[in-house]
Order: structure tokens, then sequence, then C-alpha cells
């Protein structure tokens, strides 16, 4: 499991041996959530508030390629 992105104390993860659809893992302390990289949306969530929702959203989208690239190196193609 390899940390893709940290910022304001969330570290976003790709998980090896992971489900489709493609996606990513958020963390800090005990919040969690998942987020689709090919919908572009919320898989779930737990913890965070809406405004760190919305600020994670805005970091992957922005990062969604390496995120992407780390999906298929650890997963494979979808």
């Amino acid at each position: 499991m390899g940390t893709v992105l940290e910022f304001s104390g969330v570290k976003v993860r790709v998980l090896g041996n992971d489900h489709n659809p493609p996606h990513c893992h958020a963390y800090r302390g005990a919040c969690t959530a998942r987020y689709n990289l090919v919908d572009m949306e919320w898989m779930s969530y737990e913890g965070f508030t809406r405004a760190d929702l919305a600020l994670i959203e805005e970091q992957i989208k922005i990062d969604r390629e390496p995120l992407m690239q780390e999906w298929e190196r650890q997963n494979g193609k979808q």
C-alpha cells in the first residue's frame, strides 16, 4: 500500500489486490473515504466533513493520472 498523495494531514493511497472499479483511499486519523477514479465520485466516507471531502476531491482530480497509474501498477488495467 503506497501513499500517492499527502496534504493537510490526509494520506491518499492505492491498495494492491483491490476490487474494481479503480479507486483510492483517503485517511486522516480515524477518518476514511474511498473515491472512484473512473466515475469521479465518492464511494464511501466516514468521519470527514463535507469541507474535507471537497478539498480531498479537488486534489484527487488534480492528481488523477498518477493515482490511475498506481492503480494499474498494483492491480492491472480495469
